[in-house]
């Protein structure tokens, strides 16, 4: 298993639980269209100092397949229209994309 990172701020006057449901939907259209992708997380974290990410949205996916998966799954119209839902409630200029992998000790 990995997880998709992206680090971003939401945009001005944009609540948590406002983003938080827009993912909720996104992640059910995912999973209408395809296998092995989510659960999501949204971490907040508080720094201080300016121009830090405050958020990060993880997505778990069970292999490189699912990333596929993915991409096709927002081909349909449902899934392309929760995902512009959800991006247009964050600052995209700023985000920043990762790919994470847990390594056994």
């Amino acid at each position: 298993m990995f997880y998709a990172v992206m680090y971003f701020n939401l945009k001005d006057g944009v609540t948590e639980k406002e983003f938080g449901d827009r993912v909720k939907k996104y992640a059910v259209a995912v999973a209408a269209k395809t296998k092995g992708v989510g659960p999501f997380k949204l971490f907040s974290h508080y720094f201080f100092g300016a121009n830090t990410r405050r958020y990060q949205l993880w997505t778990a996916f069970d292999d490189f397949h699912a990333v596929e998966r993915e991409k096709e799954a927002k081909n349909d119209p449902e899934v392309a229209r929760r995902l512009k839902e959800m991006n247009d409630l964050v600052e995209m200029k700023e985000h920043i994309d990762e790919l994470v992998i847990e390594l056994p000790l």
